[in-house]
């Protein structure tokens, strides 16, 4: 975890203002992927295990071995016991937000740092479990994105995103879904001022072992699927679609060859 960069007390009272609000509102929404291929998680790095809520949950095992249900405390853990999450959330935010202030970028010691990814009992809430969670984390982590590539994040200045935790990202074909970003119908536009939702999914994140990079990379390829068209704002798809081993054979296939160059893809034509 990096070490708090300052601004630590400002970050904790808009944590509580934020957690407050989460209890207040409703969550949900949903759509499109990371990483690897076309914002999928490559086999490699599922392969340390996508099928659940995953190492924080199930750490704490009661004195005959018996395991919590899902999104319940672990045994043994009290109700009001702070966790990963809560505790990294101030750190995650005064640290984004040193990087914003500074107009620095992260240096790859920071990026390789463990990321604070909420677990199952992060979602529970009076007795239940939620599908949502809101993530005043990753709304500042994208204020640095969007001050690094200002002009490519543009079109969002003064755009409302909400931005969730989803307790599970689901699958796709076979392969994890680290995000999706859903643009808001217009009913909901016109009451809550939300244009998109965009979340991660905690339980593939978690997985992963995901390092602030793979939260950055998650998060800025799913803001990369908003766009305008004729002064609206819609959803873009992807540009590029298909299989990395495509790339490193003899000759590149026809249907990939107007990649475009700036890709930073050595080619074989």
């Amino acid at each position: 975890m990096a070490r708090l960069r300052g601004g630590a007390s400002a970050a904790v009272a808009e944590v509580e203002a934020a957690k407050a609000a989460a209890s207040r509102k409703g969550r949900g929404l949903k759509q499109e992927p990371l990483p690897g291929v076309n914002g999928k998680v490559t086999e490699g790095q599922a392969a340390g295990g996508v099928d659940g809520v995953a190492r924080r949950r199930t750490a704490k095992t009661g004195p005959d071995g018996e395991t919590p249900e899902d999104g319940a405390p672990p045994l043994g853990q009290e109700a009001n016991e702070a966790t990963d999450y809560e505790r990294g959330l101030a750190e995650v935010i005064a640290t984004a937000r040193g990087y914003v202030d500074r107009g620095e970028k992260m240096p790859l010691p920071q990026l390789r740092e463990p990321y604070p990814v909420p677990c199952g009992i992060d979602f529970a809430l009076n007795g239940h479990t939620q599908d949502y969670l809101k993530a005043p984390d990753l709304e500042m982590l994208f204020s640095y994105v969007a001050t690094v590539e200002q002009e490519r994040f543009s079109h969002l200045n003064g755009v409302g995103i909400d931005w969730l935790w989803a307790l599970e990202g689901g699958v796709s074909k076979g392969t994890p879904i680290l995000g999706r970003t859903t643009l808001a119908r217009k009913k909901l536009r016109f009451y809550s001022g939300i244009t998109y939702v965009i979340e991660a999914a905690a339980d593939h994140l978690d997985a992963m072992g995901a390092t602030w990079g793979d939260v950055l990379d998650v998060i800025r390829h799913e803001a990369l699927h908003t766009g305008t068209r004729d002064g609206k704002h819609v959803l873009r798809g992807h540009e590029f679609e298909g299989f990395l081993c495509e790339l490193d054979g003899e000759r590149t296939p026809r249907h990939l060859r107007e990649i475009p160059q700036q890709m930073g893809l050595d080619l074989k034509w």
